[in-house]
C-alpha cells in the first residue's frame, strides 16, 4: 500500500523529479497532520460555544452563539478536503516555477522545473500576517532549522515568511480560506478563527521538527544554497542531485513505435533489438511496468520515456496498493497498463489535465469499486460493465485514442444512471417515511406543549394527568389537520391554556366574572376537540365531572385570599442539555455522503445517504446498487455514531481522485 505522506526512500537514486516528490510529500504530510488538528479543534470549539450558550442569560447573545455553532458545523462538513484545497492553492502559488528564456519555443517537458524560484510578488492579506505572527513566534526554533532546507528545495538563497510554502503564513492562508464560508456575527467569526489558530500553535512545533528530520535524512542541506540555473552542476559530496536538472525533451518515439507494433494479446515487446515479456494473466495483479523496469527496459529508453514509465509505474503501484479498491477492480485496472502507457507517450496532456478522459476513467473505476456494497464477482453489474469497456479500449486504443473519451463518458453515464435508479427506488419509501416523520413531529411538539404543565406542581394532579394523556392525543390529532400553523392546533393549544388558567385560584371578582364568561365556550371547544380526536365519551364525561370540582375549588381558594408568594413555572429556566454523543456527526451529514455501517458479525456495509426528511428526523440509506435500503431515525443514527457502529467515509477513503493525487505527488502540472 502506498502512503501519500511517506517520503521517498533516502537510499533510492535521485531522479529529475526528486525535489518535486520531497515537496509533494511534505505537502501531503502537512495536509494529513493539520487537517486532523483542525477537525479535533472544531469539536472543541463547538463544545466551548455550547458551554457559553448555557452560561449566558442574554437572549441576543444566546442566539448569536447558536448561529455560530450552526456556521461552525456547516464549515466542518468535509473540513479535511477543504483545507487540502486551500493549502494546495497556497502551496502552488509559492512553488510555481518561473519561466526561463531558454525554454521559450521548445516542447514543454513532462515535469515542471521545481528548481527555479517561485515568483517574488506573493501577496498576503493583512489578516493572514496577523494570525500567523504568534505561530511564527511559537515555532521560531523549529523554523530556523527547517526553512533553509525548504529554501534549498524551492531554489531560494533566502526564504522569508511570505514565500515559504510550508510556513505559518501559507498555513494561515489556507485556514482563512476554509473560514471564508463562515457567516454571522463578526465577533463569532473572529473567535472561531482565533481558536483554530490557537490549536495550531501547540501542534506546529512537532510538525516542523518532524519535517526537518525527514528532509535531513534525505541529505537536504541545513543552509541556504543558490541553485539558480546558471549555477547548476553535477552533485558532489553530500549534496543531492538538483531537482532542476534539465529533462531530455526529445519526442518519445522509440517506445511509442514499439508499442504501436505490439498487438493487444502479444506476449513480447520488442524494443531496440531486445524482447521483453508481457504477461496476460487476467487474474494476475502485477505491475507490468515495474516488471519491464526490472527486466532492464530503462536502458533502452530516452530520459523522458523513462520518466513517463516511472510515473505510470508509481500510479499503478498506488492503485494496486489502495485498500479501498476491491481486488476484482484492481485486476481490471491492471489490463489498462499498456493502453495507458501508449496514450501517455503520445499525449502529455494526460499528466497536465485533471479532466483527461483516461484519468477520469481510472478515477471512476476506482471510486465505483470502493463504493460497491458487497462482493464484486464476474456476475456483478459493475464488473460486467467495466470488462466490456476495457475490452473496447484494448481493441481500439492503438488506432483511436478517442476511445478513452467514449468509454469514460459511457462509464460516467452508467454510474449516474445507477444512482438515479437508486434514488428512484428509495423514493418509493419516502411517502411512508414522511408520514412517519409527521407522526413523530406531532408527538414531539405536543409533548413540548404539555411538559411544562405536567411539571407545574401548583396545578391539580387530575388536570396534569388529563393533559399528559387525553389532551396529548387531542394535540396529536390537531397536528395532523395542518401542523402547528393550522387552525386546529392553534385552537387546541389556546383552549389548553384557558383550561389551565380556569383551575387556578380566582382572587378577585374580575377573575371570577371572566371564568363565568369563559366556561361555556371553553367546554364546547373541549368537547368538540375530544370528539374529533376520537376520545372515548366515558373518559370525556369523567373529566368534565372532575372539572366541575376543580372550578369550585378554584373559586373557593380565591375567596380565602392569596398566598404570601406565588412562584410561576418558567420552562425556559431549564438547563439546556449538552449535545448527545453522535449528534455532531449526524449534523454534518448531507445527501450523497457515504457511511460505513458496522454489523455485529464484523462485516461492513458501505451505504450512501439518499434522502433526509424535511425536519431531519429520518435518514434513508441505500447501497450503490439501490438495494438493501435502511431507514434510521436521527436518534438511532446518532447512537450508532456514538458506539462506532456507524462511521463517515472520509474523502481519503474514497479513491475518486486517486490518479490526480499520484500524478500531483510526482510534480506534474495541474
Amino acid at each position: 500500500m502506498t502512503d501519500r505522506t511517506a517520503f521517498p526512500s533516502p537510499a533510492a537514486p535521485p531522479r529529475p523529479s526528486a525535489y518535486a516528490e520531497l515537496l509533494g510529500a511534505c505537502r501531503e504530510r502537512y495536509v494529513a497532520f493539520i487537517g486532523g488538528v483542525l477537525e479535533r479543534a472544531v469539536a472543541q470549539i463547538d463544545a466551548t460555544l455550547q458551554a457559553r450558550r448555557r452560561a449566558t442569560e442574554a437572549l441576543g447573545e444566546s442566539l448569536s452563539l447558536l448561529e455560530a455553532q450552526y456556521q461552525l458545523r456547516a464549515m466542518a462538513r468535509g473540513l479535511h478536503d477543504k483545507f487540502r484545497q486551500h493549502f494546495e492553492d497556497s502551496f502552488r502559488r509559492r512553488t510555481a516555477p518561473a519561466p526561463t528564456p531558454e525554454s521559450a519555443g521548445t516542447e514543454p517537458c513532462l515535469l515542471p522545473d521545481f528548481g527555479l524560484p517561485a515568483p517574488q510578488d506573493i501577496e498576503v492579506s493583512p489578516e493572514a500576517l496577523q494570525l500567523s505572527a504568534p505561530l511564527i513566534e511559537a515555532t521560531a526554533a523549529e523554523l530556523a532549522e527547517l526553512r533553509p532546507r525548504v529554501a534549498w528545495l524551492t531554489g531560494h538563497r533566502n526564504l522569508d515568511e511570505r514565500l515559504d510554502p510550508l510556513g505559518p503564513v501559507a498555513i494561515c492562508e489556507a485556514v482563512l480560506g476554509v473560514c471564508s464560508e463562515l457567516a454571522g456575527a463578526a465577533e463569532n467569526r473572529a473567535l472561531i478563527k482565533q481558536m483554530l489558530i490557537d490549536a495550531l500553535q501547540s501542534a506546529l512545533p512537532a510538525l516542523f521538527a518532524g519535517t526537518n528530520a525527514q528532509l535531513a535524512a534525505h541529505n537536504i542541506p541545513p543552509r541556504p544554497v543558490d541553485r539558480r540555473p546558471s549555477d547548476r552542476e553535477p552533485p558532489s559530496g553530500d549534496r543531492p542531485q538538483p531537482a532542476a536538472a534539465t529533462l531530455d525533451c526529445r519526442s518519445a518515439g522509440t517506445l511509442q513505435q514499439a508499442l504501436a507494433a505490439t498487438t493487444a494479446e502479444a506476449t513480447r515487446l520488442t524494443l531496440d533489438g531486445r524482447e521483453f515479456a508481457l504477461r496476460h494473466d487476467p487474474q494476475a495483479l502485477e505491475n507490468l511496468l515495474r516488471s519491464l523496469q526490472a527486466a532492464g527496459i530503462d536502458e533502452r529508453l530516452a530520459e523522458d520515456e523513462r520518466t513517463i514509465v516511472d510515473v505510470l509505474a508509481a500510479l499503478f503501484d498506488h492503485l494496486f496498493g489502495s485498500p479501498s479498491i476491491p481486488r476484482p477492480i484492481k485486476t481490471l485496472l491492471a489490463r489498462l497498463q499498456l493502453p495507458v502507457l501508449r496514450l501517455a507517450l503520445a499525449d502529455h496532456a494526460f499528466f497536465a489535465d485533471r479532466q483527461h478522459p483516461a484519468r477520469r476513467l481510472l478515477n471512476l473505476l476506482a471510486l465505483a469499486g470502493a463504493t460497491w456494497d458487497g462482493e464484486i464477482t464476474p456476475d456483478s453489474a459493475l464488473y460486467r460493465q467495466a470488462t466490456a469497456l476495457i475490452a473496447e479500449i484494448k481493441r481500439h486504443a492503438a488506432q483511436d485514442p478517442g476511445v478513452f473519451a467514449r468509454t469514460s463518458q459511457t462509464l460516467a453515464d452508467w454510474l449516474a444512471e445507477q444512482e438515479r435508479l437508486t434514488d428512484e427506488r428509495a423514493a418509493t419509501l419516502t411517502d411512508q417515511l414522511l408520514q412517519r416523520e409527521r407522526e413523530q413531529l406531532a408527538v414531539h411538539q405536543a409533548e413540548a406543549l404539555i411538559t411544562p404543565i405536567r411539571a407545574d406542581v401548583s396545578l391539580p394532579e387530575s388536570l396534569r394527568q388529563f393533559a399528559g394523556t387525553t389532551w396529548l392525543q387531542v394535540l396529536i390529532h390537531a397536528h395532523s389537520e395542518g401542523g402547528i400553523d393550522g387552525a386546529a392546533w392553534r385552537e387546541a393549544s389556546a383552549v389548553l391554556q384557558d383550561l389551565v388558567w380556569s383551575v387556578r385560584p380566582k382572587y378577585d371578582p374580575a377573575e371570577r366574572a371572566r371564568l363565568a364568561r369563559l366556561l361555556k365556550p371553553m367546554l364546547a371547544t373541549l368537547r368538540d376537540r375530544m370528539n374529533r380526536a376520537g376520545i372515548d365519551p366515558v373518559t370525556r364525561d369523567a373529566f368534565f365531572a372532575e372539572l366541575v370540582k376543580l372550578h369550585a375549588a378554584a373559586v373557593k381558594a380565591g375567596m380565602a385570599g392569596p398566598p404570601a408568594r406565588q412562584v410561576a413555572y418558567r420552562g425556559d429556566d431549564a438547563e439546556p442539555e449538552a449535545m448527545p454523543a453522535g449528534e455532531f456527526e449526524v449534523d454534518l451529514l448531507g445527501r450523497g455522503d457515504w457511511v460505513d455501517m458496522h454489523e455485529h458479525d464484523g462485516s461492513v456495509r458501505r451505504l450512501r445517504l439518499t434522502w433526509i426528511s424535511p425536519a431531519r428526523t429520518l435518514y434513508l440509506f441505500a447501497n450503490r446498487q439501490g438495494q438493501r435500503a435502511v431507514a434510521l431515525t436521527r436518534d438511532e443514527l446518532a447512537r450508532r455514531f456514538s458506539t462506532g457502529e456507524a462511521s463517515t467515509v472520509g474523502q481519503d477513503a474514497l479513491p475518486g481522485g486517486i490518479v490526480d493525487e499520484v500524478l500531483d505527488r510526482h510534480g506534474n502540472a495541474s
